[in-house]
């Protein structure tokens, strides 16, 4: 929108004009068209991005682009999958590392392209994809070669050591498909770099928003939109940071003849618009056959299907469900195309693959890690996401200040088996052996008198149990130990950023 006028007034008059211009012209039709991904406008499902929208019957329509110069996508010229390029792409497509790191690279980079539509169904982004490994063990080729030309971007990756922290923030709020950040190395970063790092994962996956001032006095709401892909030399430490990734170790020892001759494929030309064909297809075939409730029974069903040997933590669950559904949605749309000439590993051997890996790289091994009142504070905490019908407050049901969580465990048990009962479960232990076991853990210190208190919560007195922040937040605990996001203001030019 261009126009040009004369203003006979004050300056700081001048500011408030153009913040209005922007709040009821510019940004209404901008919002509209801001966020690349699958969306649906209109009553039709598109692929929004700044050449044009792909429609789901293939077609691209010019009238709706993304006002977005940051995630590059063009599928203008991108011609439909052939059988011949399907064909080919079945025999290297899982041959270009490891079979384990191959499925699970796949796997987890089509479950990227479900994105917005997962986050729909769930409020969340999918899992973190995160590449590990020595220097010429096959990241960067995997990133150059299979994960961008798969998800269609054309982008640059974003270096660890240069991202800033509101340009990433702005850089995740206005897309639903994956950002990449490469050459993470925690241990040679600054303090900040290593606390954006985790945030930023832990936002991803969670439901963060974080709301910014401007100086024209407007605010402004971002998300963290995106899926995330990360790459380094160094694995995360943090259990709670490895619990939302699906960690893929790279090593140069793997590097055959073979697995080399196969990548080769990715860099001829044929390989790439073969590749870069196969992304379009899926994006296509999640349109015509996805929407949130269809999504959410796909990966019950996978859940349910293929059963571990051992009952894992539920993120790490939902990262196999992902990968899994990648694989399945990859494998459906090659032999769909390819017919009866691809062969293509079954289910279950894949699934054994994808589960593999998370217990090694994700669980180091081991399934007791944590223990079960670890477990059932992390579900109270689920009760205070407020997402569904089984909720807790804060002045109701706890009370907390910088230094402690106040707990009052004996009207928040009841809701919690509540809680578990409408999922079909049931809880491990009764509320006497839980507090039992709490009041013997790390988690509360001193005697009674310390740990257990006389607190007011709607306005009566009730006995509530100190727990410290700091240990908490080593649990996957997000609501009650949300990320340290202040509201700030932004100084700006009197303008919408």
């Amino acid at each position: 929108m261009n126009m040009g006028f004369y203003f006979d007034g004050k300056p700081k008059d001048l500011n408030t004009l153009k913040g209005w211009v922007n709040k009821y012209f510019l940004l209404e039709k901008r919002n509209e068209y801001l966020v690349t991904g699958i969306r649906e406008i209109d009553n039709k499902k598109m692929l929004v991005t700044p050449n044009g929208a792909v429609l789901a019957d293939g077609s691209i329509d010019t009238n709706y682009k993304a006002d977005n110069h940051i995630t590059q996508i063009d599928y203008t010229k991108t011609e439909r999958l052939t059988k011949d390029q399907a064909i080919e792409l079945s025999k290297h497509l899982f041959n270009f590392n490891t079979p384990k790191n191959c499925y699970n690279i796949v796997g987890s980079l089509v479950s990227n392209m479900f994105n917005s539509i997962y986050r729909e169904s769930k409020g969340i982004n999918v899992h973190v994809t995160s590449y590990v490994g020595e220097s010429g063990s096959g990241k960067s080729f995997t990133i150059d070669n299979i994960t961008r030309p798969l998800l269609g971007l054309d982008n640059d990756t974003l270096v660890f050591s240069a991202i800033m922290k509101h340009g990433l923030l702005r850089a995740m709020n206005d897309t639903y498909m994956t950002t990449i950040i490469d050459e993470v190395k925690p241990s040679q970063s600054s303090e900040f770099q290593r606390q954006l790092l985790s945030n930023t994962i832990r936002s991803v996956t969670g439901e963060s928003t974080v709301i910014k001032g401007t100086q024209n006095q407007g605010i402004k709401t971002y998300k963290y939109n995106s899926s995330l892909v990360i790459a380094g030399e160094e694995v995360l430490d943090e259990t709670a940071l490895k619990n939302r990734c699906n960690i893929i170790w790279f090593s140069c020892n793997d590097m055959t003849e073979d697995i080399i001759e196969h990548g080769s494929y990715f860099l001829t030309k044929d390989g790439k618009e073969a590749l870069k064909s196969l992304g379009l297809e899926i994006y296509l075939y999640i349109m015509q056959n996805y929407d949130s409730d269809s999504l959410i029974k796909v990966l019950e069903a996978i859940e349910s299907g293929f059963k571990q040997e051992s009952k894992v933590h539920p993120r790490i669950q939902s990262t196999f469900n992902n990968t899994m559904l990648g694989y399945i949605t990859v494998k459906h749309i090659l032999s769909t195309i390819g017919g009866s000439e691809i062969d293509l590993e079954g289910d279950n051997q894949v699934a054994q693959l994808i589960y593999q890996n998370l217990k090694e790289n994700v669980l180091d091994g081991q399934f007791a890690t944590k223990q079960i009142y670890d477990e059932i504070l992390e579900a109270i905490d689920e009760l205070a996401s407020g997402t569904n019908q089984y909720a807790i407050s804060e002045d109701l049901h706890y009370k907390q200040d910088s230094i402690h969580l106040k707990l009052d465990f004996k009207t928040i048990f009841p809701i919690l088996e509540s809680y578990y009962r409408s999922r079909g479960k049931k809880l491990s232990i009764d509320y006497k052996t839980f507090i039992k076991m709490l009041t013997k853990s790390k988690y509360v210190e001193g005697n009674s008198r310390e740990y257990n208190k006389a607190v007011n919560l709607n306005g009566k007195t009730r006995r509530c149990y100190f727990i410290k922040k700091e240990i908490l937040s080593k649990l996957d605990m997000p609501n009650l130990i949300p990320i340290n996001e202040d509201f700030e203001l932004e100084a700006t030019e009197g303008t919408w950023e």
